[in-house]
């Protein structure tokens, strides 16, 4: 459980600016938006119960507050640990939504459409690809801009379950030939049917 001090820091994530932009670019069929969601069951998992003492912990070890009972709790590590790791979990997915975005505008197919865009809406999408950074505040305005230009691209999403299952197949072990030809077929038929050039393959 979380006690007080990190039960204040859980909230913080919550708020957490860099939450704020990824949930604000959701919006965008590009992005892998079951990471975000993954994310944010995580963080609300972890339970805070600040009002258990040492003295309350010694007479039962059931705490009378919450009902946590350490033997049936699945392990795990510490909730500090947890909210350290989700923390650097945070930033590396800003980091990697951000970097497939820019990745995307600076390809030819995208790259056209900035000119369609109004004067004050593209300078922000350009000083965004030159820095690396979101604007602050991430307006509405810049994350439908994104959208637009984005809009022309096709998401097909893999499991990694459904990639697991195809590469497995049956016949056991696979030479690497044949690992790669399997991994071929199964992207071919995810995107049958789409120009390749504007299919982007998202494994969720």
């Amino acid at each position: 459980r979380l006690g007080m001090n990190d039960d204040k820091r859980k909230q913080a994530l919550q708020r957490d600016p860099r939450l704020q932009s990824l949930n604000a670019l959701a919006i965008i069929p590009l992005m892998p938006r079951q990471q975000l969601v993954a994310f944010q069951e995580e963080l609300a998992s972890l339970v805070s119960c600040p009002q258990l003492t040492e003295q309350e912990l010694e007479k039962n070890p059931v705490c009378p507050h919450c009902g946590f009972r350490p033997i049936a709790e699945r392990s795990g590590s510490a909730g500090v640990m947890q909210l350290e790791k989700l923390d650097s979990d945070l930033d590396a997915m800003q980091q990697s939504w951000i970097g497939a975005i820019i990745g995307n505008l600076e390809d030819p197919v995208t790259r056209s459409k900035l000119e369609l865009l109004q004067e004050k809406e593209r300078a922000a999408l350009q000083t965004f690809m030159e820095t690396g950074k979101l604007p602050v505040p991430l307006d509405n305005a810049f994350v439908q801009a994104l959208k637009d230009v984005l809009s022309g691209l096709v998401k097909v999403t893999l499991t990694a379950s459904d990639l697991q299952s195809a590469l497995r197949q049956a016949g056991g072990p696979a030479t690497p030939e044949e690992m790669k030809r399997r991994f071929a077929e199964y992207v071919d038929r995810q995107v049958k049917g789409f120009d390749p050039a504007k299919v982007r393959i998202v494994v969720e």
